[in-house]
């Protein structure tokens, strides 16, 4: 979700990853299968600076990026036309029908001698709405409060290359991003670009950040998982985010590590004779068709293949999740599936209805710790998987502790700011938002100018800075989703939750 501007509900029922606070999993360009790779595995080691994130000066973007356009003061377009991303039928013209964004902190032009304008995204109707679905455990917190107590912090300590950051805050639709999300975010991306003129974003999305990579404006997210065959042509940058070869692969080799490919009995949850036959369900946007290019490609490698009839994808919106979910249970369950792959919350309450119960494989993508509050043993019982977030990973009772130093600074500033950070969710979401800002903060003080060029290459030459969200980061020229380990998870029957098994896999 995203997260992260898709909600943290979106990603409990649609796998759209990380809420309040503008991560999420990406649809970037064309579905390019066999594209695109990690990136070499060398290089790095900035400076730690005041923020972890190194300092320095750049006067070239280098690496092969080209010359990028200067996203500075006056950079951005405000005239009429559509604001829609590529392959969009949604029309956000300025001063069109419905182009009115619920917008909330005042900002100002994208960036001058004193200040720098930052965009972000909240959902302060999310509670509600999963109330309605259904759903549990959906508390942001304050996310406004949350970005003002970060960016205060670092004004504090002397801003950004000598600016103070200036937010801009949307307040984005739950409902209407779970049913319409090229409506919501396009009206997003009106209200960036043409209302507040910001400079960057802290939020992306599978409209969002295409429309705003038109105009020049980057997204800077967190935690999610992305594409390296297209991230680059939307000027993303994913801070602990996971790129999709990397994931499909580790994946993979750790569940056969686990003896998850192991007889699996549906109709009692438990191991049986049943050989192994995997069903798929995901999302219908190129970063997941890309994934699962990828993730069957290592299936082959340990002699599995997915039946076509056995593989559902689906819209992005609640309605198509739900009815695919449906249809998917009892195709599933007709066709003898042991094994899911991909599934969120409305599957697998959709299942515990129909009495079937399939060996999942789940990652950070459904955050597991909100799928454990929501869903028991009944279906979670022999559920394996990977995370690399373990705020959103495992309950407070199985946290393997703050990940850095910055990570407990940022637990420390919102507790400070009167956040209830013993909420786990909160305390999630607003350690998405730390990296988020540290990582922009540290990649322009890299770069040595307010410009999406310096921007390009601070991320390119930050190295392995301290992170907040994830186990560890790396960032280079051609790595612009920063995450480098991710740890084996399995659902635990005595606690109702889930827990890191041990092994740490690095890359």
């Amino acid at each position: 979700m995203r997260q992260p501007r898709r909600p943290l509900l979106v990603a409990a029922v649609t796998v759209g990853l990380i809420a309040g606070c503008g991560s999420t999993v990406q649809s970037r360009g064309a579905l390019q299968p066999g594209g695109g790779g990690a990136g070499s595995n060398g290089g790095g080691g900035a400076t730690p600076g005041p923020l972890g994130q190194g300092a320095g000066a750049a006067t070239d973007v280098g690496s092969g990026q080209g010359r990028l356009p200067d996203a500075g003061s006056g950079a951005v377009a405000s005239g009429g036309g559509s604001l829609t991303g590529p392959g969009n039928s949604t029309s956000a013209a300025a001063g069109g029908s419905g182009s009115q964004a619920r917008g909330s902190t005042a900002g100002g032009s994208a960036s001058s001698a004193t200040q720098i304008t930052i965009g972000f995204v909240y959902s302060s109707d999310q509670s509600s709405v999963g109330k309605s679905l259904g759903v549990s455990g959906i508390v942001a917190g304050d996310t406004s409060r949350q970005y003002r107590a970060i960016a205060d912090d670092v004004n504090k300590h002397g801003g950004v290359l000598g600016r103070k950051i200036v937010l801009a805050g949307y307040d984005q639709s739950t409902a209407n991003e779970l049913n319409n999300p090229s409506d919501e975010e396009n009206k997003e991306c009106t209200y960036f670009v043409q209302d507040k003129h910001v400079f960057a974003v802290l939020s992306s999305g599978v409209y969002l950040s295409p429309c705003l990579a038109k105009h020049g404006i980057p997204s800077v997210t967190a935690a999610g998982l992305e594409d390296p065959a297209t991230i680059n042509q939307q000027f993303v940058f994913d801070g602990g985010g996971m790129l999709v070869d990397v994931l499909a692969k580790a994946f993979i080799e750790r569940l056969a590590v686990e003896k998850y490919f192991t007889g699996w009995n549906t109709a009692t949850g438990t191991a049986g004779p049943a050989p192994v036959k995997v069903g798929l369900i995901y999302q219908d946007v190129p970063v997941f068709r890309h994934y699962y290019v990828y993730i069957k490609q290592a299936f082959k490698r340990h002699g599995i293949t997915v039946d076509p009839n056995d593989e559902f994808i689906y819209a992005p919106t609640v309605d198509s999740v739900a009815s695919q979910s449906q249809a998917a249970v009892l195709r599933f369950s007709r066709d003898g599936v042991t094994h899911v792959f991909g599934a969120a919350l409305l599957f697998l309450k959709a299942a515990d209805n129909q009495g079937y119960h399939p060996r999942y494989a789940l990652d950070s993508l459904v955050p597991p710790a909100l799928l454990a509050q929501n869903v028991g043993a009944s279906q979670l019982h022999g559920a394996l998987g990977m995370g690399w977030r373990p705020t959103f990973d495992v309950d407070q009772a199985q946290d393997p502790g703050p990940v850095s130093p910055l990570a407990t600074k940022c637990t420390n500033l919102m507790r400070a700011a009167g956040e209830d950070v013993g909420t786990r969710t909160v305390l999630a979401l607003s350690h998405v938002e730390c990296e988020q800002v540290w990582s922009i903060a540290g990649a322009l003080t890299k770069g040595g100018a307010p410009s999406l060029s310096a921007l390009v290459h601070g991320f390119g030459v930050l190295g392995r800075p301290t992170p907040t969200v994830s186990f560890g980061e790396r960032w280079a020229p051609d790595r612009r989703a920063s995450n480098t380990t991710v740890a084996d998870l399995g659902y635990i029957d005595s606690c109702s939750c889930f827990k890191y098994t041990g092994a740490r896999t690095s890359f």
